[in-house]
């Protein structure tokens, strides 16, 4: 599930398991996220997963830095 959050400025995140991973935006309060989703996927190397989750994440919170 992903989800829109003024607690990271505007940016997006995904909900997993309970667990909220950043996809885009800034983080505004200490410990809202439990993980970096767009890092994990860049260091895997993985290019058109990273543009996907970074379109969802853009479409879903077009405000996020």
């Amino acid at each position: 599930m992903m989800g829109c959050s003024d607690a990271i400025s505007g940016g997006a995140y995904l909900d997993a398991g309970g667990k909220k991973y950043l996809l885009s935006g800034t983080i505004a309060r200490p410990g809202f996220v439990d993980g970096n989703a767009l890092g994990d996927l860049w260091n895997q190397g993985d290019t058109d997963v990273l543009v996907e989750w970074q379109d969802a994440a853009d479409r879903l919170c077009p405000d996020g830095a």
